[in-house]
């Protein structure tokens, strides 16, 4: 029994394609070399505490409270000093929600609230809002001078009947940074693709943009001006997200949006042994090859 999972991503998206070879209806995974399969570093990473991680932010969330009710807990981002996810009760903002208004009504929460969420909301800009069963995902991503952010980003959770029952906000409050680079994008470019020994035969470069990349090092956080460029390349295979420094050429960071893991477990279905009118009958599924896509 072997089964081999590729778990890949793009932005926000998780992408999974899992091909399995039975012959008993348990599997197992191949896992590629570390060097294939890493993902970002630990210092890229933010970090999240149950406590707010300063008086300041602990007044504005005893605030809140008085203001809407005592039954919100939060987990906090200790880089940004922001409440990374409040979970509450609910607070009505509007009498209903529908595609029409889900844009002006989470705007205006966030407005009401951009001093407990730590935000400028001239800085953020409405990315999505979907649907799923009963209840609104909006998102706002965060810009400077027109120009993303790596992370951060503000979401607010409303159910059709107007009611907030969750939001956050991860956003950085000190972005001070000239935005015109020094380096041209092709230039990035080119210094991306060495550091992955593009192929020019097998290997395409995705996309490639200018964006705010935040480093961060414990709880605190160094701005770059940064081309990102995403890689898809043969040898792997591997789909590498490289930021480059837009005016020294480094390397900030390079992660792999293609991940491999181990998988165990099972495929059963249930099926008429013989005819229709037999009972349903739950059995192992060999030689079965599965495909899973979601969020």
């Amino acid at each position: 029994m072997e089964a081999k999972a590729m778990i890949g991503s793009a932005k926000i998206s998780v992408y999974m394609l899992i091909a399995v070879a039975m012959a008993a209806g348990a599997a197992h995974a191949f896992i590629p070399p570390s060097e294939v399969a890493r993902s970002a570093p630990a210092e890229a990473r933010m970090h999240f505490e149950a406590k707010a991680p300063s008086v300041d932010t602990e007044r504005e969330f005893e605030s809140f409270k008085l203001q809407h009710g005592e039954g919100w807990t939060g987990v906090w981002n200790t880089v940004t000093h922001t409440p990374h996810r409040v979970v509450g009760q609910g607070l009505m903002v509007a009498e209903y929600v529908s595609e029409s208004n889900i844009k002006e009504v989470t705007g205006e929460f966030v407005r009401d609230n951009a001093s407990f969420l730590g935000v400028l909301p001239q800085s953020l800009r409405h990315v999505s809002s979907e649907h799923h069963a009963g209840r609104w995902y909006t998102n706002y991503q965060q810009v400077h001078d027109g120009i993303e952010v790596v992370g951060g980003r503000v979401h607010v959770r409303v159910k059709d009947n107007g009611r907030v029952t969750m939001f956050g906000s991860d956003f950085y409050q000190d972005v001070a940074i000239f935005t015109v680079p020094d380096l041209a994008e092709e230039t990035g470019i080119g210094i991306a693709k060495d550091h992955v020994e593009f192929d020019l035969i097998t290997d395409e470069v995705l996309s490639s943009r200018l964006v705010i990349l935040p480093v961060i090092t414990g709880d605190n956080a160094a701005y770059h001006l940064a081309y990102e460029v995403r890689v898809r390349v043969e040898e792997g295979p591997a789909i590498w997200r490289t930021y480059v420094d837009a005016n020294t050429g480094d390397v900030l960071r390079r992660e792999n949006e293609v991940y491999y893991d181990t998988v165990h477990g099972t495929i059963t279905t249930h099926y008429k042994p013989m005819y229709i009118a037999d009972p349903d009958t739950e059995g192992l599924v060999k030689h079965a090859y599965v495909q899973a896509e979601g969020w």
